[in-house]
């Protein structure tokens, strides 16, 4: 795996914990574990992550593309089904 690659690991890693620190802490449930339909589906949602990702790393031709700058890109995607 290219240090790019990682690099990107590593982002949505931090990404998805600190959403689930931000809902979880935003929206509580009662000491039982019950709330309102809306929160616990919102919490169920966020507990899922991190989703799966795939990342995908190309090697672009900068002289035919001359937008992009660096000749390694990643396409990066992210799957929210189960």
């Amino acid at each position: 795996m290219s240090s790019q690659v990682t690099e990107w690991v590593d982002f949505f890693a931090r990404v998805f914990s600190e959403v689930k620190k931000t809902i979880f802490d935003q929206y509580k449930l009662e000491e039982d574990g019950s709330g309102p339909p809306e929160i616990l589906a919102l919490r169920e949602a966020v507990a899922k992550f991190p989703c799966p990702i795939r990342i995908a790393e190309i090697k672009i031709d900068t002289e035919k593309h001359r937008q992009i700058r660096d000749e390694l890109c990643q396409i990066v995607s992210m799957s929210f089904q189960n």
